[in-house]
């Protein structure tokens, strides 16, 4: 068998060639060869030529090795990332794709004060699950222990308030204010109200009931000859009771005003007709906080 070692590129010096469709070497292809020109034509097929010699020359000529410069995203296992929505990345046109969102939150958006945003199959901003600041009416006062019997005042106090909407509110940063010198207090924790949810908010310590919010007697005492109780979220006001010591609205000890369930807005809790004596027993006192009120 003829040495080709000779013939290959420096880079393969070892070797069988083979060769599927060649035209016989003739002894001046040889006398070429070594006098270092390249005359002699193989006409063979350099995959195939690869394919018995296990060495990959490219399939042309000059460099050895591997000559894929294919990128990764025109690889035949994964193929081109196709354009448009559902491909993981925002277009000019998207709010967002996939879990992609572009470092966006609920509270980017202006309308909401907090929550978990998530992205549709359209790729536009999904807020299901995101929720804001109330604004009037969006809260309501339903009801006011403002004269315990089986505790002292300054234990048994208490209030509560509904959320009558479709939305859920996130009350934290807002404050409740009374009359004064009562400065109030703020909500300093998250508290979500969701829709058609009642919250009560009690004098720290034990008012015989589980509440949502504890709040010092220094900050809100509930007057039993009359007084104000309102909820303000950013400097607006959602709400507001005035109560009198008996002629309009209910002013019986041991008993809270309860608001009639007709009246769930902040224009019907205002008229003292709306109200009356709660019926619901609890430590040996008469309201239900934290649930729906009978009807008067």
């Amino acid at each position: 068998m003829l040495d080709v070692s000779s013939l290959l590129p420096r880079a393969i010096a070892v070797g069988t060639l083979a060769c599927s469709a060649c035209s016989p070497l003739t002894q001046a292809d040889i006398a070429d060869s070594a006098n270092g020109t390249t005359s002699a034509t193989t006409g063979g097929d350099d995959t195939a030529a690869d394919s018995q010699t296990g060495i990959d020359t490219g399939g042309t000529s000059g460099d050895v090795g591997d000559s894929d410069t294919s990128t990764p995203e025109e690889s035949s296992e994964s193929g081109p990332v196709p354009d448009g929505c559902g491909n993981g990345r925002i277009a000019a046109d998207e709010d967002c794709d996939g879990a992609e969102l572009g470092d966006t939150e609920c509270t980017d958006l202006g309308e909401f004060a907090g929550g978990r945003l998530s992205c549709a199959d359209d790729c536009t901003f999904d807020t299901s699950q995101c929720f804001g600041a109330p604004a009037e009416g969006d809260i309501v006062i339903t009801e006011i222990m403002n004269d315990p019997s089986t505790l002292p005042d300054n234990v048994g106090e208490w209030f509560e308030l509904h959320n009558p909407t479709r939305t859920a509110w996130q009350l934290e940063g807002c404050r409740i204010m009374g009359n004064a010198p009562d400065p109030g207090f703020e909500i300093d924790r998250p508290m979500l109200v969701a829709p058609g949810d009642f919250v009560s908010f009690a004098i720290d310590g034990d008012p015989g009931f589980v509440y949502n919010f504890g709040y010092a007697y220094e900050a809100l005492n509930l007057n039993n000859m009359g007084d104000e109780l309102s909820l303000v979220c950013n400097q607006v006001e959602i709400d507001r009771v005035v109560y009198d010591d008996g002629p309009i609205f209910p002013d019986l000890t041991g008993v809270s005003m309860s608001l009639d369930p007709a009246s769930y807005d902040l224009a019907a809790n205002d008229v003292g007709a709306n109200w009356c004596g709660a019926q619901t027993v609890y430590n040996a006192d008469r309201g239900s906080p934290g649930m729906p009120n009978p009807r008067c």
